[in-house]
């Protein structure tokens, strides 16, 4: 039996695989994601697969958004539940930023995942700070302290409170 090949559409193949193969994921920390977070006193972490914090700041709006994902830090990186989903609006700081700033939080909104379908929401703030400890422009990157932040959950009164450091990746519209 002949086997015919077609060189240039071999090679043109082995290339592809190779590029693909070796198409990994540089960024260090999950594109900067890492956070040392506590929700009633129990870790949470970013799963090295996917997770990212993230500091989006909108100035003409004079509004920014912090996104986060954490799990549970003793969880495994293939568990997808539990898991918490952060969202808080917060003051724009890109013209004006300093070390020790406290933000001033609009709006947050933590979701706590048990299931697909079986979750709690948190969207009454209670109390708290959302402090920068570190702001790296050329990295695009910001470090968040956040101090007895505390939300409620409206339906049965049960409170999340935060506390830890948050390193988010900065971007800004």
């Amino acid at each position: 039996m002949k086997v015919n090949i077609n060189l240039p559409n071999f090679f043109s193949i082995i290339i592809s695989l190779s590029l693909l193969t070796s198409c990994d994921n540089n960024d260090d920390n999950n594109g900067n994601a890492q956070s040392n977070i506590t929700i009633n006193d129990a870790p949470f972490k970013n799963h090295e697969t996917g997770a990212s914090n993230t500091f989006t700041d909108t100035p003409i709006h004079d509004s920014a958004i912090i996104s986060v994902e954490l799990y549970p830090a003793s969880s495994d990186e293939t568990d997808l539940f539990p898991h918490v989903t952060i969202s808080i609006y917060v003051n724009s700081i890109k013209d004006e930023h300093t070390i020790g700033q406290k933000l001033s939080i609009d709006e947050c909104s933590i979701n706590y995942f048990k299931s697909i379908s079986n979750y709690t929401n948190y969207n009454k703030l209670k109390g708290g700070e959302i402090i920068i400890q570190n702001f790296d422009e050329r990295n695009s990157t910001i470090e968040l302290k956040i101090d007895n932040l505390q939300v409620e959950n409206k339906n049965n009164n049960d409170i999340l409170t935060l506390n830890g450091t948050l390193l988010c990746r900065y971007t800004y519209y």
